[in-house]
């Protein structure tokens, strides 16, 4: 299977794949962005790298829920010790648990799936896929409680050369042994190094910010483990595509140049507030506006480094001034910025590290290398830091260089070798050996291998044209990190040339080998179309081969059977060059002596390679070769068509031609085996293959695949079945669906629909299609919603000159949601919450008259079932027994409601019981606010202080009997969730609860109803205009208040409407005016109090032939 196929198939592998890949591999934060406060991460703490004050001294700690992510996976994962233990895990807990259902396709929020529990929730997993992780999070989080420093890295930051004008650094994650109190180690999640240079005792400055990816530990992933999988799988399979996830390195090795600062004296004009001198090394900018240019001609190059004071971020930018003048503004925004919240901060620094030798500043310069990571064992080994005295600059026009002279360590003798074996040995006070190739022209391939002791890991480095460096990258094969691992390079079709070696301990000692190979042409065996017999065996691990496609060849299929049972062999397929287990046109490789087939469409005359490559085992196979032609392929039109696959048969080919003046062409195919995996790809022109097709549909599982094309033009099509997984029969369906096919459906606009009293009626459960063919075109449909809950509106197929604006309206066409930001071709989505029943319009057009096309647009709704709704208000309240399970909603209350509302009764069986009510699942964007109220709506119990994504829990005295209610919201109604809440009742304790007495049923009276000594903060008692869309919204700190927000919010109906409606509706949610609303030219202005004067509330109502605005000020002490 290729890796697009496994990609489509194995989405509920590759989420669980992404979750525990955040937890290794991301920190909590954004790179290169610093200043969030850990306490304030997520509760799984695995959204970005460490955060970290920039340019600032760094304050190192660990972090108890990164603590927790790593325990995850270590306790999961990476603790096994064995491929055995963890393929027992695979075949048991992860196929068992419900941890691979197809629901896990939602893409769109792993961690966000992993906090839904509920059963049914879309994008969730399985109740006992999730009771699995969060039980271990729960044994984790109390591992962590005793020493937040355990399952955390140890990452050491090493000074390979301390050099005049360069500098080299590796960081590593090996040191497993120190510190065994922290254990066990952890991956280091990606983090960021900083390079400063300061000249004398002058400014730091910053040279680079490296972006180092998480590096591993030696776990036996990296030792064994995914080469056993692979072995006994295939690389394709998912349980090895998910260790291949952990396959990384656990060291990595950087270089900087920065030869020395110059004298910026006389190089600049046009000087503006700038805030130091020139013949510092460096030019300040510290205020908005102040600016420096730089004269060109003078040989300068440098860097400009953008300290952001407001985001705490750090921005390095390479410049040179050789044919043209380099300007540099410094950008703040203070003021009226700061007042809106929108201040920036910013100093800028622009230095040279190039230019005449003459200008170079001599003296004592300091290199301050820093890695920043905020959960690590030692936080005392990831910073060096040296000082070296610049004699003399650089030679004219060099700003530095690599290590050499007085500067490194001495040179290497290169030694000078030829194709064959090769005989060496590394002592332990020897840094590397070096050799020197002459690589021939018109090679297939050029074989390096390296053989090393058992007891050491010896590198091999290789590059064209100059000695490679272990630092800074640029050798043609990465090494493999491990003792005893032989190491391998291989170049298919190298370009002839002088090629340098490296042999690198890393570390060790002790005698190697180091193999040789040419691989020329007429060293290959020819191949054609037939059949064609081969061996692998220890000593004869691959066989190529060449092959000559002629022109004219509509399928190239090579197939690689009879292999023998205990063995495992691959198949590769390359153009114009030798394949590699890393270079290839096709690959496959199945598990154990499972056939393997590649083919390639429509292939490029010419010559092809082909390796047979041996996994495991030894013995004898058969390679077969077909040219399809295209006669050979069977020709189809409208109506159904049977076919099956097999193992022998993985694909089946059609050739259709399409008729012109087609609205539709739909594809559809049925699979009818319940056990096999088909997916569906279509091309015009060519026949289509799994990684190159026009339209494809690859659902998961047995599910039907379906390609619809609109207006497709005229011209021959080609069809492919591909066997994904099993084997069976299946129907293929071909449909040409004309403009009076549509119509007939009701699939097609009726125009004229450009108004709302023409709008076309659309039934939601069907496609709906239409035209902007005509200059001023507006089209308008009209719906009623089928069920509640949240619908989403797809415009797509859209013309590739049209802007599309889509907007969808109440029946008064009031604004519910709207999008005129799409460029040409592009599609539109717009998701909104109903209530059954509700009517709406949709209108289609473009953003200029000019826009016209005759192709069909499409619009589609889905929807997502909300079976609680309505329950927006107090009378609609969802009926709740607790006792039978949780109750599950959405954050969306954009149109509906602005809360959610559940009541539930005390029942006979619990007496008189203290009742906590959680609200749990929250989404991450959402800031929760619940309350719990009497029968009159009196307050009992309320938390409106939870951040974004935190759950709530109140507790509530309660007899039996007694009736409550449960509301349910987000603190704004901006944010908004597909992800299900979860509210839940703890069941109460033998303790808890009292049978109850006769005097414990009498109701309240309404002396027993005592008003709050403070404010209860809530936006459920303040009306919202409806329809009206919230537009902006802050929040306040003010003394003596506990919380003051403000809301704004605009709607089109009139200015005497929306003062009306507030003059009604105040007084029925407990509100008493002290102002009244006068009509005035600067807006309608009203403040009303409740609750003695505890909350308070002022509305502002303002229109200036525009929309109406609405200010809405809520306090409370």
């Amino acid at each position: 299977m290729s890796s697009k196929t496994f990609l489509k198939k194995s989405l509920p592998l590759l989420l669980i794949v992404l979750f525990l890949v955040s937890l290794l591999f991301v920190s909590p934060s954004t790179p290169q962005r610093a200043g969030v406060d850990p306490g304030d991460q997520p509760s799984w703490g695995v959204l970005g790298p460490s955060p970290v004050e920039a340019a600032e001294e760094a304050e190192p700690h660990c972090i108890h829920n990164v603590c927790v992510c790593n325990c995850l996976a270590h306790q999961c994962f990476l603790g096994w010790g064995s491929f055995g233990v963890y393929n027992a895990w695979f075949d048991t807990v992860y196929t068992m648990t419900g941890c691979d259902d197809s629901a896990w396709e939602n893409t769109a929020g792993v961690l966000l799936s992993l906090a839904a529990s509920a059963v049914q929730a879309p994008g969730a997993p399985t109740l006992s896929c999730w009771q699995l992780l969060s039980a271990q999070k729960y044994l984790c989080s109390g591992d962590c409680d005793g020493n937040n420093c355990r399952y955390a890295p140890n990452v050491h930051m090493s000074l390979d050369t301390p050099g005049e004008g360069y500098t080299a650094i590796t960081v590593d994650n090996h040191h497993m042994e120190v510190l065994s109190e922290y254990e066990p180690t952890a991956y280091s999640r990606d983090f960021n190094t900083y390079f400063y240079l300061s000249y004398g005792e002058g400014q730091k400055l910053l040279l680079e910010n490296w972006y180092v990816t998480s590096l591993s530990y030696p776990n036996w992933i990296i030792w064994h483990g995914l080469d056993d999988c692979i072995s006994s799988y295939g690389c394709d399979n998912p349980r090895c595509k998910f260790l291949a996830s952990f396959d990384r390195p656990s060291s990595l090795s950087h270089d900087l140049t920065w030869g020395g600062l110059i004298d910026l004296t006389g190089f600049t004009k046009n000087d503006h507030g700038i805030d130091s001198s020139p013949d510092q090394g460096y030019i300040a900018l510290k205020s908005d506006g102040d600016s420096i240019t730089i004269k060109k001609d003078n040989g300068l190059s440098g860097y400009t480094w953008v300290h952001n004071k407001t985001d705490k971020t750090d921005t390095v930018t390479p410049w040179n001034a050789y044919n043209s003048e380099y300007t540099v503004t410094n950008h703040e925004c203070k003021g009226l910025c700061t007042v809106l919240n929108k201040e920036v901060d910013r100093d800028t620094y622009v230095f040279a590290t190039e230019g005449p030798s003459a200008h170079f500043l001599i003296g004592d310069y300091t290199v301050e290398v820093e890695a920043r990571l905020f959960h690590d064992k030692d936080i005392n080994d990831n910073t060096v830091s040296y000082t070296c005295n610049l004699t003399e600059p650089p030679s004219e026009g060099d700003g530095g260089g690599p290590p050499g002279g007085d500067g490194g360590p001495p040179p290497i003798q290169v030694q000078n070798i030829g194709e064959g074996v090769h005989q060496g040995s590394l002592a332990d006070n020897e840094p590397y050996d070096m050799y020197q190739l002459e690589v021939p022209t018109g090679l297939v391939q050029l074989r390096v291998t390296l053989d090393v002791p058992s007891n050491a890991d010896f590198d091999l480095y290789m590059a064209r044209g100059y000695e490679p460096r272990v630092w800074g990258g640029g050798y043609l094969c990465p090494p493999y990190d491990g003792a005893g691992i032989d190491e391998t390079c291989e170049l298919p079709s190298p370009l002839g040339g002088t090629y340098y070696i490296r042999v690198n301990p890393n570390p060790g000692s002790g005698n190697y080998t180091l193999t040789v190979e040419f691989l020329r042409s007429s060293q290959l065996e020819n191949i054609g179309e037939g059949s064609h017999q081969g061996s692998l065996s220890d000593s004869e691990p691959y066989d190529m081969y060449h092959l000559y496609v002629p022109a004219e060849v509509s399928l190239l299929r090579v197939r690689l059977g009879e292999i023998p049972a205990n063995a495992n062999f691959d198949l590769y397929l390359e153009r114009g060059r030798m394949p590699t287990e890393t270079i290839f046109y096709s690959r496959s490789c199945n598990i154990g002596n499972m056939d393997e087939t590649c083919e390639v469409a429509f292939p490029t005359e010419g010559d092809y390679y082909v390796m047979v490559d041996r996994k495991q085992g030894s013995g004898n196979y058969s390679l077969s070769v077909e040219f399809v032609a295209e006669s050979e392929i069977p020709e189809i039109g409208e109506g159904d068509y049977q076919g099956n696959l097999s193992l022998g048969k993985p694909d089946d080919f059609y050739s259709l031609f399409v008729p012109s003046n087609l609205e539709q062409l739909r594809v559809h195919l049925e699979i009818l085996d319940n056990n096999a995996n088909f997916d569906l790809y279509l091309s015009k022109g060519r026949v289509p293959a799994i990684d190159s097709y026009d339209y494809e549909s690859s659902s998961a599982g047995s599910a039907d695949e379906t390609c619809e094309l609109t207006r497709p033009s005229r011209g021959r099509y080609y069809i492919t079945v591909h066997r994904c997984e099993g084997f069976g029969d299946y129907n293929l369906k071909i449909d040409f669906v004309t403009t009076s096919e549509l119509q007939e459906a009701g699939e097609l606009e009726n125009e004229p629909n450009d108004d709302l009293s023409t709008a076309n009626q659309w039934d939601i459960s069907k496609l709906m299609h239409g035209k902007l063919d005509v200059r001023f075109d507006d089209d308008r449909f009209q719906f009623v919603t089928l069920q509640s809950g949240l619908y989403t509106l797809h415009l797509t197929d859209v013309p590739a000159n049209v802007k599309p604006d889509l907007r969808i309206s109440t029946s008064s066409n009031q604004g519910v949601a709207s999008d005129y930001s799409a460029g040409a071709g592009e599609s539109v989505s717009l998701t909104f919450d109903a209530n059954v029943g509700e009517a709406y319009f949709v209108l289609v057009t473009a953003s200029s008259p000019s826009q016209i096309s005759d192709q069909l647009y499409t619009l589609e709704m889905t929807i997502i079932p909300d079976p609680n709704e309505p329950d927006d208000n107090f009378d609609q309240a969802t009926v709740w027994d607790f006792t039978s399970g949780s109750a599950h909603g959405y954050f969306w209350e954009r149109v509906s409601g602005p809360s959610d509302w559940y009541v539930f009764t005390v029942p006979d069986s619990l007496g008189s019981v203290l009742l906590t009510v959680h609200l749990t699942d929250v989404p991450a964007n959402v800031e929760p606010d619940m309350r719990i109220s009497t029968t009159s709506n009196q307050g009992v119990a309320s938390d409106y202080s939870a951040g974004v994504g935190e759950s709530v829990s109140l507790t509530i005295d309660a007899n039996a009997g007694e009736t409550y209610y449960v509301s349910v919201k987000p603190t704004s109604r901006s944010q908004v969730s597909n992800q299900l809440y979860t509210l839940s009742v703890t069941p109460p304790s033998d303790d808890d609860t009292t049978p109850p007495s006769d005097d414990d049923t009498t109701p309240p009276s309404n002396d027993d109803i005592t008003p709050p000594s403070g404010g209860v903060f809530t936006w459920d008692d303040i009306p919202i205009y409806p329809v009206a869309e919230l537009v902006a919204e802050q929040s306040f700190s003010v003394e003596g208040w506990s919380r003051t927000e403000w809301r704004c919010y605009q709607t089109g109906d009139s200015e005497s409407m929306v003062i009306a409606f507030y003059q009604s509706q105040m007084p029925t949610m407990g509100w008493q005016e002290y102002m009244q609303m006068k009509m005035e030219i600067e807006g309608d202005y009203s403040y009303y109090t409740k609750n003695q004067e505890q909350d308070t509330a002022t509305v502002t109502i303002q229109s200036d032939k525009g929309p109406t605005i609405i200010a809405i000020m809520r306090s409370s002490r």
